[in-house]
């Protein structure tokens, strides 16, 4: 009896992840990183409460929180949530959360802040593709 009540619980949270993660359309996916500050992305399929909590990588710290952002209809259901007070040059573990469940995802999701090089090293290399149109 035990054991089924154990299969019972393990299905019903089973189901509770599973629809959070059947309410992500896109993402999440980094906007732009800083020294101190990105931004992380996500879209829904229908109006929801997102958001994101950090961690510095390999850290045994808690997450910092993020705010909760509605994603919504007019916005095409999205949401971008800004984190910052971001060490430069550190790679951080976020966690998303819909609706106040975790998602789960086969990868692992971080991301690295930029290097503080200004006067301290050389700049980052810079690369640029030129093109031009020959005029006759």
């Amino acid at each position: 009896m035990r054991s089924w009540m154990i299969i019972v619980v393990l299905l019903v949270l089973g189901q509770a992840t599973y629809s959070q993660q059947s309410l992500l359309q896109s993402g999440p996916m980094l906007g732009p990183v800083t020294l101190r500050d990105a931004t992380l992305w996500v879209q829904t399929k229908e109006d929801a409460k997102v958001r994101f909590d950090y961690r510095v990588k390999g850290s045994k710290s808690s997450y910092t929180l993020s705010e909760t952002v509605v994603a919504k209809k007019d916005d095409g259901h999205t949401a971008s949530v800004h984190v910052s007070e971001l060490m430069p040059g550190t790679v951080y573990e976020y966690r998303t959360y819909i609706n106040e469940k975790i998602l789960t995802f086969g990868y692992p999701t971080e991301f690295k802040t930029q290097a503080h090089w200004q006067y301290r090293s050389d700049p980052p290399d810079f690369h640029s593709w030129r093109g031009h149109v020959l005029c006759q």
